[in-house]
């Protein structure tokens, strides 16, 4: 990439591909989560406060079948307990990262892992705040996916029975 691109430029476009699998999957996930009878909103709001594509699916299920909060939850923590090896494999890659780090912490997808241990810093640039914004990026487009999804699912009616 040019030196004269900017960082969030190079960080947009290290985060196309896994984007081009957010955005559909997440609008995946919004229309199923609106056909609940959710408001459609709540499928961005949970991108947002979840983030957590495979739980957010799972919990798809469960609030389909009369599941509670806490069954949810509990199966969204056995579900993502992984993310806390990825974590551990990522404390000497960040080790001063300030209130980012909390951030980058919550946003670490088996996607974001990878992009964040394979992808190269652009020379010169601070690597903290690229991968701060590769974090962003992925989380923006699987809100976008949601939010889409959402809307689109409350906006078509179709039944998802089998």
């Amino acid at each position: 990439m040019s030196a004269s691109t900017s960082l969030p430029a190079q960080a947009f476009r290290t985060t196309i591909p896994v984007m081009l699998g957010y955005v559909p999957l997440g609008i995946a996930f919004g229309v199923l989560f609106a056909e609940l009878g959710y408001h459609w909103l709540y499928a961005g709001l949970m991108g947002i406060v979840v983030f957590a594509g495979t739980a957010q699916f799972l919990s798809v299920g469960l609030l389909a079948n009369s599941a509670g909060l806490v069954e949810v939850f509990a199966a969204t923590l056995l579900l993502n307990i992984r993310h806390v090896f990825y974590g551990l494999s990522l404390l000497n890659r960040f080790p001063k990262t300030g209130w980012r780090r909390w951030y980058m912490i919550f946003g670490l997808t088996d996607e974001t892992y990878s992009l964040l241990t394979s992808s190269k810093v652009p020379v010169g640039q601070d690597p903290v705040q690229f991968k701060f914004l590769i974090t962003l990026f992925n989380q923006m487009s699987w809100v976008l996916g949601c939010t889409i999804g959402g809307w689109l699912g409350s906006q078509i009616n179709f039944s998802t029975a089998g």
